[in-house]
């Protein structure tokens, strides 16, 4: 066995440490012309070991250094630098907030920052602002968790005071809690540096669809045109003539998303150009203050479950791999968009980029196949299984 690394057109291809000791071993079996017992516990054993790390380690660096370089591969600090580059940046965390009522004497003043605590989950929330118990004996206010992220809090889940104070009695969240956000995954932001490319086209397809994804909440979309003069089906969707179809992701959204998604359509569609939809409708005020109609559509969720069988690598256990590959999948439909097709191959090169897989076999759906929604649809990760 030879190492082989070098600059592809996919670009650095660099040995594992296992492939660095492999070789080594090789060569001072044949230098020696004897067999060596590799398992046994000497000093030839150890030093070739230590060495191989080291070289290994080596090569990691040399990876990740020519990875920074590149918006495809690199992850944390150097994939912020590459999107900060183009205006973008990534979303931080955010915290869970929750409203509860506080009972005790009137007139009893609770401070910011004073802890409960979650009787199930035992995690800790702090009030925001200072607030008066009232002459009912009663007050809300609103807490917030102390650690950001998905922190749950269902009813009634918040129930215990960690910091007293005299008067205050008890605490009680009627209503569960509005979730925080984790911090936005390198998948999230290589998606979104990619989009801030296209919007400088205002009047693009691609520029429309920059410009809706660039609205809170929104996690995808699609723009299809029909620019023929009669009606027509385009990717699965029905179209008048001249006109655009609009399918975004989740349908889940407030009144004011929903504004902002009418108003990035007609600010980026050509004059006398229709739009389609029956899900929502919102109504724009254009320049002469006459109004007007912007329907669009919410996109189907096709769920898929995914099934992989590994080839483990020499020295490797399923443990090692399966959260990391299990993550790789999560990564990989957090990318997708609407109509996007999930692909085995885009998988496969996830999980082939983590130690300890020499290979994998991929089912979508039980199936060894593509899955092509149109454009009407989301791929979703329903449950994903990892063996070996």
């Amino acid at each position: 066995m030879a190492l082989t690394y070098g600059l592809t057109d996919e670009g650095l291809t660099v040995p594992r440490a296992a492939d660095v000791l492999e070789v080594m071993q090789d060569e001072i079996e044949a230098e020696l012309g004897v067999a060596v017992d590799w398992e046994a516990e000497d000093v030839l054993s150890a030093l070739v070991a230590t060495q191989a790390d080291r070289i290994g380690e080596a090569f990691e660096v040399l990876q990740a250094v020519s990875d920074a370089f590149n918006p495809a591969n690199a992850t944390g600090l150097p994939l912020d630098d590459l999107a900060m580059i183009v205006g973008v940046t990534r979303d931080p965390a955010s915290y869970s907030v929750a409203t509860v009522t506080l009972t005790g004497t009137a007139g009893t003043v609770v401070v910011s920052s004073r802890l409960i605590e979650n009787s199930v989950t035992k995690t800790r929330w702090a009030t925001t602002e200072d607030v008066t118990i009232g002459g009912g004996g009663t007050v809300d206010v609103v807490v917030q968790a102390q650690d950001a992220g998905v922190v749950p809090a269902e009813i009634g889940d918040l129930d215990t005071i960690v910091t007293p104070v005299s008067g205050w009695t008890s605490v009680a969240n009627a209503a569960a809690a509005t979730p925080g956000k984790e911090r936005e995954s390198n998948s999230s932001l290589r998606k979104k540096r990619q989009q801030s490319l296209q919007v400088a086209g205002s009047r693009s397809l691609a520029a429309l669809r920059a410009n809706i994804l660039a609205i809170d909440t929104v996690e995808a979309a699609v723009v299809v045109e029909n620019d023929t003069m009669a009606t027509a089906t385009i990717e699965g969707i029905s179209l008048v003539a001249k006109s655009i179809g609009v399918v975004v992701y989740p349908a889940t959204m407030t009144t004011a998303t929903k504004q902002a998604i009418g108003q990035a359509i007609y600010d980026h569609i050509p004059p006398g150009c229709k739009t389609n939809g029956t899900d929502v409708t919102a109504t724009v005020t254009r320049l002469d203050g006459v109004t007007k109609s912007i329907t669009f559509d919410y996109a189907n969720e096709t769920t898929v479950n995914v099934g992989i069988t590994i080839d483990l690598a020499d020295g490797y256990v399923l443990a090692d791999v399966q959260t990391p590959a299990e993550e790789a999948v999560t990564d990989y439909f957090l990318a997708l968009g609407v109509g996007q097709r999930v692909r085995l191959m885009g998988i496969s090169a996830l999980l082939d980029a983590i130690d300890g897989i020499d290979g994998a076999v991929i089912l979508l759906n039980g199936v060894a196949a593509d899955i092509d929604p149109d454009a009407t649809s989301i791929a979703i990760e329903g449950t994903t299984t990892v063996g070996v």
